[in-house]
């Protein structure tokens, strides 16, 4: 019995077996008609596998195809193969191939497989760097570069770029004898520095990774400019228009925003832990390592023909699972030891000298730390609107509540009624009742108790929610302020909402965003809707005579160049040395800036380069930096005339700072890092550079990105010491961010201590910038507190504050106060105080006060007349304010175009257009913000015919029509209902390229949609006129024909 049931189950195991070898067959059958043929690397290692016993000396499984399931999922991937020679092939390698040929772990490969999502990594490794950022996933070697097959555009663009860039290199003598003729210039060698001054002189894996990191960066940078572009508008929309469908596309856009802000923040944190860690970027020096372990090759031909005697394929992929045999474990063993031994010797080595890898990842961590930033940004203005949003809520909730309050008040006091009516309807006699009139004594004394009872209750709910009622208002005034004049006038707030500002004003500030290009352009002409002027006919007959007289005298004075130093200057160390941009003198040869107009827009910049070679133009120091500063307003143009004298060799230390101030101006702060980078490189003085990013990145509203530029100085060997501080400070408060200026100045008093200096900077913020009195009281009560005692700038400050809002006592307190502690007034002390008192009718006053300053030994200037002819202009006293132009011309000082734009906001059109004439003698314009101030001041009186009549002269005066004009025009004209005209100069406007405003041309599109519809109207209306008289005249005939039956 056991003997038949043991064989029944040996023969069904034998049945089940049988099927089982019968199904593999089928398989594999199937397997080799539909998949592509198997390597024959795999073939002989499969069959050396199958022929070679296993470590523990059994055979392997039969009918197991092992190293098949292994393989499986593991085939033949193709890779975009790029050279040091700029060679593009296709190759198809698999999985193991690869990792030989890289020497690289399989999870290292799972990073660039694309069927996985795995965030941003940057691996050094002893043979490669693995690169997976965003779209760009490429193993980099020291000889090639090598990415998986893609039809990604961004692959594309990164493959033709990197070989643009390596035939760009491949001119390395040219670029070492510009290196040798530099360095004899100089009179010293930059070989102390790095072995080459050229800024292509990077090894292979540098220029690869380099690459990648620009198409990663400027990826991301654009997809955050997109959102902010998408963003701004809907927010603002939401908070003028709460609907669902609003919330449902910010909800989307915050879950957007939170997703690139992860991607972008991680490719930070890899950038940032990469320059942490010295050994990482030593071992990344993938060229160096490799000429260290070129003499070992002999070592390794000798290991590799000791394989080749054990008949081992050289090309068989060796699993990372199976058991290598004896010969191959001893290779395997040497290997790492050697590579051990080289990597450490390598990183010994490569650690002192890691600067070059340093600065590439820093100016690209500053690049993604500026898009981080922008995204911070937004997401902060999102929180402050949803914030706003409930502030809004709440006080429709509190409204409703205080509604309810009231109705309850009111039924309280008609319940009073009821109460009295129902003392009186009870069942029992009084003589009251009997006396005449009574009744109407009832109603009247309880009519009245009841008002009186309802408006205590009234009185009481105002007196406690004043407070919130208050800052209700504030904030509603703070956004109407901020969006429509950029923040900078709050003269008109009261004191008590000056309270309830300062405890909002870090909310309303990011709640109000208004981009910094809008404030600039609309200054001038705000400032002239904002200031009344009123000025009397019958006084300016003889206006034209005085400026007869003053066209004789020609101004001295240069047109408006950059200058970083205000005209109330204060004591520090910063000079206009250090932060100006002076204006180019030197003549530019006819037809050169066209020529360089012309050659941008060949193709590629290497035709242009070589279309400029060939011309005749003689090009040297002098003239780029004029040429530079002539294209300062289109940075392409600028760059490439740069890239050409750089060509020439004639880009020396102040073209290259006017280059910087150029991109700045423009925001292209990732090629001036990259410029300020190749200036390092060459050792060119790159401090000034360093100031003018911090004062760029101040004026385009991005307090961090300045604050690190001041940090990460001592990156090019420079000292962060006191001037560079105070540099930081002042770039900060120039550009309206006085806060964050005292802010970083009280943070940082450990390392800086805080001095009079300082407080000077933060003072003239408050005094000349924003002009903001309390504040000004406050950081000069701040100083007596850190016991530090103002000097004469302090004073100068404070009293040139006192003097802008009219305040003549505290300016002559404080002037007397500088006389008893022995403090010469400078002249721009007198020069507020003449303002001043010319400003309050004090004219004699002030008459003596410029005798005073001759006694003294300080001569009045352009600016101590100036201070007295604009009060005059504006209060309507041009007889006395021409006495002060004729005594100026008498003194031979030179008019400015202050002069000018005094009288000018005092006259009228035909005599406005005759101080043009004289402003054109006296080589002092008219320029772009004359025009806006006549502009702004007919579109004020309500003159829109004379607005257009100068915009039609601003061709004969050679002021071309920029952004700026175009669109305070287009407001103007909306604002007197010109519609058409302003969509004509809005057309015009958009067809010469220029950026248009969202808000302007919405409002156009509105008003042309409800003239549409009035037009539609008007027509029924018509239409419906003409029937009507139709009918009733058809009425009348048949009335008449009845009578006559």
């Amino acid at each position: 019995m056991e003997l038949r049931i043991g064989l029944h189950f040996g023969f069904k195991l034998l049945f089940h077996k049988g099927k089982s070898i019968w199904g593999l067959a089928t398989m594999a059958d199937l397997k080799e008609r539909l998949l592509p043929p198997r390597p024959a690397s795999a073939i002989n290692l499969r069959g050396d596998a199958a022929s070679r016993p296993s470590a523990s000396g059994r055979q392997p499984l039969l009918g197991v195809d092992v190293l098949g399931l292994k393989k499986r999922g593991q085939g033949l991937k193709s890779w975009i193969r790029v050279d040091t020679f700029a060679n593009t092939q296709v190759i198809e390698v698999d999985k193991f191939s690869m990792m030989r040929r890289c020497d690289l772990p399989a999870r290292d490969l799972r990073l660039l497989d694309p069927l996985f999502v795995y965030p941003s990594t940057i691996l050094g490794r002893e043979r490669a760097i693995v690169v997976n950022l965003e779209q760009i996933r490429c193993i980099i070697t020291a000889d090639e570069v090598l990415l998986l097959n893609s039809l990604d555009n961004y692959v594309l663009r990164y493959v033709v770029e990197l070989q643009q860039r390596l035939k760009a290199s491949a001119v390395g003598e040219v670029w070492n004898q510009d290196s040798l003729e530099l360095s004899k210039r100089r009179n010293r060698s930059l070989d102390n520095t790095f072995q080459n001054s050229s800024p292509d002189y990077l090894p292979f894996e540098f220029r690869a990774l380099e690459i990648a990191l620009e198409a990663a960066c400027t990826f991301l940078d654009s997809q955050a400019s997109e959102l902010e572009i998408e963003a701004y508008p809907l927010l603002d929309e939401l908070t003028s228009k709460i609907s669902t469908l609003n919330l449902e596309r910010v909800r989307r856009l915050k879950s957007r925003l939170v997703a690139l802000t992860r991607r972008v923040q991680k490719v930070r944190d890899e950038i940032e832990q990469l320059m942490d860690d010295d050994g990482d970027m030593a071992e990344m020096y993938l060229t160096e390592k490799k000429k260290r372990m070129e003499g070992s090759v002999y070592g390794d031909q000798s290991l590799l023909g000791y394989r080749s005697n054990d008949g081992v394929s050289l090309s068989a992929p060796v699993s990372p699972v199976s058991s290598p045999p004896d010969s191959r474990r001893l290779e395997k063993s040497l290997s790492i030891a050697r590579s051990r031994h080289d990597s450490a010797r390598s990183s010994e080595g490569a650690t002192e000298n890691i600067e070059e890898l340093e600065m590439l990842l820093e100016a690209y961590f500053v690049v993604i730390d500026s898009t981080l930033n922008k995204l911070t940004s937004l997401k902060e203005y999102i929180d402050d609107t949803e914030d706003f949003i409930n502030i809004q809520l709440d006080n429709v909730r509190n409204q409703l509540i205080q509604f309810e309050l009231l109705l309850t008040t009111a039924t309280f006091v008609v319940a009073i009624f009821g109460v009295v009516a129902g003392i009186f309807g009870m069942n029992f006699e009084i003589d009251f009742f009997e006396t005449p009139g009574a009744f109407k004594w009832v109603l009247t004394i309880t009519g009245v108790c009841g008002l009186l009872v309802f408006l205590a209750f009234v009185w009481f709910y105002k007196q406690t929610s004043v407070k919130r009622n208050r800052v209700c208002k504030t904030v509603s005034k703070v956004g109407r302020l901020r969006k429509e004049i950029g923040g900078n006038y709050f003269s008109e707030v009261e004191d008590d909402e000056r309270r309830a500002f300062r405890a909002l004003s870090a909310f309303s500030k990011k709640l109000t965003r208004t981009p910094p290009l809008w404030i600039v352009q609309h200054r001038y002409l705000l400032r002239a809707v904002l200031t009344s002027s009123s000025y009397s006919s019958s006084h300016i007959a003889s206006f034209s005579s005085a400026f007869h007289r003053a066209g004789l005298v020609h101004s001295q004075i240069f047109s408006h160049v950059p200058q970083f130093v205000s005209s109330n200057g204060f004591s520090t160390q910063i000079t206009s040395e250090t932060f100006a941009i002076k204006q180019a003198l030197a003549p530019l040869e006819h037809g050169l800036v066209d020529l360089i107009r012309q050659v941008s827009e060949l193709e590629s910049e290497a035709d242009a380069m070589a279309s400029l070679e060939e011309s005749s133009f003689d090009l040297d120091h002098d003239s780029l930096y004029s040429l530079i500063w002539e294209l300062r307003d289109e940075w392409r143009l600028a760059f490439l005339a740069f890239k050409w004298g750089e060509k020439r060799g004639c880009d020396d230390q102040k073209a290259c700072d006017l280059m910087i101030w150029v991109l700045g101006n423009h925001q292209k702060f990732n090629i001036a890092w990259c410029l300020i980078r190749d200036m390092f490189h060459v050792s060119r003085d790159t401090r000034k550079a360093m100031f003018l990013m911090m004062d760029r990145y101040a004026a385009a509203n991005d307090t961090s990105q300045a604050i690190r530029t001041f940090d990460i100085m001592d990156k090019f060997k420079h000292i962060p010491d006191d001037e560079a501080f105070q540099g930081l400070l002042y770039a900060l408060c120039r550009h309206g961010h006085i806060e964050k200026a005292e802010e970083f100045m009280l943070a940082s008093k450990k390392l800086f201590p805080v001095d009079v200096e300082g407080f000077n900077i933060i003072l003239n913020g408050w005094c000349n910038i924003w002009t903001d009195v309390t504040e000004a009281k406050r950081v000069w009560r701040e100083m007596g507190n850190y016991c530090i005692t103002p000097n004469k700038d302090s004073y100068c400050h404070m009293i040139s504050c006192f003097s802008k809002v009219g305040n003549l006592f505290d300016s002559l307190r404080l002037y007397d106060e500088m006389k008893k502690r022995r403090l010469a007034p400078g002249i721009g002390v007198y020069n507020s105080l003449v303002y001043v008192l010319t400003r309050e009718n004090c004219f004699d006053e002030a008459m003596k006060l410029m005798e005073k300053m001759k006694e003294e030994g300080l001569k009045p200037d352009s600016v101590t007349y100036n201070s007295m002819i604009r009060p005059l202009c504006e209060a309507g006293k041009l007889e006395e304010a021409r006495n002060v132009l004729a005594t100026m011309i008498r003194e031979n000082l030179s008019l400015t175009v202050d002069t000018f734009h005094a009288f000018i906001e005092a006259v009228n059109f035909d005599q406005a257009l005759e101080v043009f004439g004289q402003m054109k003698l006296s080589c002092l314009g008219p320029r772009e913000d004359t025009f806006l101030l006549v502009l702004g001041k007919s579109f004020r009186e309500k003159q829109p015919e004379n607005a257009l009549k100068m915009w039609a002269e601003m061709g004969r005066f050679e002021v071309a029509a920029s952004p700026a004009l175009y669109l305070a025009t287009v407001q103007g004209l909306l604002t007197c209902g010109w519609l058409e005209k302003a969509r004509e100069i809005y057309a015009d406007m958009k067809s010469k390229g220029f950026p248009g405003n969202p808000k302007l041309q919405k409002i156009l599109e509105e008003q042309k949609v409800k003239e549409f519809k009035n037009s539609k109207r008007k027509d029924v209306q018509k239409m419906a006129s003409r029937g009507g008289n139709k009918g009733e005249r058809s009425i009348y005939k048949k009335e008449t024909d009845r009578g006559k039956t």
